[in-house]
């Protein structure tokens, strides 16, 4: 089999790399959010609530930046 060109395999490194991190980070909020019940307050909103959304939010915003740099740099 022939060698994948070299821009061609840091492109798609950085494509699995992008899916990888969605996943991850989306996996990660739905198992906090869903099946530990923080995502939605049963009778009022507590610390754990507040809690989960601040982490979900500064979390995206890590991941955000993360992607700006993988895309940016040229190294991968």
């Amino acid at each position: 089999m022939s060698e994948m060109e070299p821009e061609v395999r840091r492109f798609l490194q950085k494509v699995v790399w992008t899916l990888t991190g969605a996943l991850l980070w989306l996996t990660v909020n739905m198992y906090l959010g869903i099946y530990k019940e923080l995502a939605f307050p049963a009778n009022r909103i507590t610390v754990w609530n507040i809690v989960f959304y601040a982490f979900v939010l500064i979390t995206l915003a890590i991941l955000i930046l993360y992607f700006f740099r993988l895309w940016r740099n040229e190294d991968l």
